[in-house]
């Protein structure tokens, strides 16, 4: 298990993952990201957070492996559901 100065050491050591320069790192696009998550579970309160994370983050899965994903994709992705 990391300490809390191995964690933070980790989090402030992150690059930025936009093009273009902006200073947004993943730490900061997986909060923004927590707080959409948090706001889908308010408005589905009836579902598992698995059902929320598949019907509504990654409804696809099965045909592409989510593990390599990065935060700014899926934040993209999460974004568009509105629309």
């Amino acid at each position: 298990m990391l300490t809390k100065k191995e964690m933070l050491m980790r989090r402030n050591t992150n690059l930025s993952l936009e093009k273009g320069g902006t200073s947004r790192t993943r730490y900061a696009l997986n909060k923004e990201i927590l707080g959409i998550l948090a706001d889908l579970v308010e408005a589905f309160p009836e579902q598992r957070f698995g059902q929320i994370l598949t019907n509504y983050v990654f409804p696809n899965y099965r045909e592409k492996d989510i593990f390599f994903e990065e935060s700014l994709e899926t934040l993209k992705t999460l974004k568009n559901l509105g629309k």
